[in-house]
């Protein structure tokens, strides 16, 4: 399952059991599960 939503948000990326959270403004926030 893939989201994208265009927002200001932190990117949070998220891979099996761990996540990335990375304060990124200019890009998607992007949430794969």
């Amino acid at each position: 399952m893939y989201c994208s939503q265009n927002t200001i948000s932190d990117h949070v990326e998220i891979y099996g059991n761990s996540f990335v959270i990375r304060n990124d403004p200019n890009d998607d926030f992007s949430l794969n599960l």
